[in-house]
């Protein structure tokens, strides 16, 4: 049995670690925010939304100014882009 002393010890321990995690994701976050601008994620969703290719075809990135390693970011980090562009006013 754990005393009670010990308790809010070990909850603050816990939010610590919780905190430093959120911290974590925001860091990376804020990586990737950096590593693809809003016009690259725009220049991704407009080839997207004409739907000519698969988004995994190599012909789609041609359609645009992205390098592969930046598409692979997208591509990879999608979900945080198009939510995060959204609430910018970009994207789709």
């Amino acid at each position: 049995m754990v005393k009670m002393s010990k308790v809010p010890n070990q909850i603050s321990e816990k939010v610590k670690e919780i905190q430093s995690q959120l911290d974590n994701l925001n860091d990376e976050a804020n990586k990737i925010e950096n590593i693809i601008s809003k016009s690259e994620w725009n220049e991704y969703v407009k080839v997207q939304m004409k739907g000519w290719f698969n988004m995994f075809d190599a012909r789609a990135r041609q359609l645009t100014s992205l390098s592969r390693e930046k598409w692979l970011v997208i591509m990879e980090n999608y979900d945080y882009l198009d939510k995060h562009y959204k609430e910018k006013g970009g994207g789709k």
